[in-house]
């Protein structure tokens, strides 16, 4: 294998991780924004483990035939997305009760 596709190899390995990050970043999650760029950049690559699994014991639970490489790292990038807005905005929900709870004592 030559350099440039093991270089996109791995990004299109990290990519669902960074992705998540970066949705969780934009709706500002505070375990996000304290971290350096190494420390997101290695979130990255320990995140994409999960999503890999889920989207691989998702194809296999649903029996879908992804015929192509590039439509599998698609339905991985969705399957970051959603998990990224959903505990995104599930943490602005638990944060917003917490600090209605802070202001009433």
């Amino acid at each position: 294998m030559s350099d440039v596709s093991q270089a996109l190899n791995a990004a299109q390995y990290i990519a669902p991780g960074f992705l998540f990050l970066q949705v969780l970043y934009l709706l500002k999650v505070r375990f996000v924004h304290k971290r350096s760029d190494f420390e997101r950049a290695a979130w990255s690559v320990i995140l994409s483990v999960p999503i890999h699994w889920i989207g691989t014991q998702l194809i296999i639970l649903r029996d879908l035939e992804l015929t192509q490489r590039l439509t599998f790292e698609v339905y991985l990038l969705a399957i970051a997305l959603v998990g990224g807005l959903i505990i995104g905005l599930l943490n602005q929900l638990l944060v917003f009760e917490e600090e209605e709870e802070a202001a009433e004592d």
